[in-house]
């Protein structure tokens, strides 16, 4: 039995002998660990300024492009109610075309997507107006293609 008992003190020196690098290891690994929940806990509660830089950034792009793209007046059809127009196509709804000039149309378009900005900051839940502000940020397309042939 002289052979089991080599084999239990040979197990027991293996099972020793990486013990101190195993603990270094643990320590920094620990570290890693603590440094990354921490890191994970900043971009938590900065998760809506991260979420608005890069749409702020398109917006101020495209708000450039439409004050040098855009005609001088940008023609917009808004639809509204007449009393008076009942033999209409369409009853009462009518369609009422208005020029707004254009560096009103590219403030407003800005102004939009600022706002929705602000709310996504501010916002305990920024998802849906991050998702707004990207849909804000179509409105200067829509009116660079509308109005391209002016």
């Amino acid at each position: 039995m002289q052979w089991l008992d080599n084999l239990v003190d040979k197990w027991e020196n293996f099972k020793d002998t990486p013990r101190p690098g195993l603990e270094k290891t643990d320590k920094n690994l620990k570290k890693t660990g603590i440094f990354l929940a921490k890191l994970w806990q900043y971009l938590y509660a900065l998760r809506g300024l991260i979420l608005s830089l890069p749409v702020a950034a398109a917006a101020v792009i495209l708000a450039a492009k439409c004050n040098t793209d855009l005609p001088s007046a940008v023609m917009i059809t808004l639809p509204g109610i007449d009393a008076q127009a009942e033999n209409n196509l369409f009853g009462f709804l009518v369609y009422h075309t208005e020029y707004i000039a254009r560096g009103t149309m590219v403030m407003a378009c800005l102004a939009m997507t600022i706002a929705c900005l602000l709310l996504t900051i501010c916002s305990k839940r920024m998802l849906y107006p991050w998702l707004i502000s990207l849909f804000t940020l179509t409105v200067p397309l829509f009116l660079l293609l509308t109005n391209v042939y002016l």
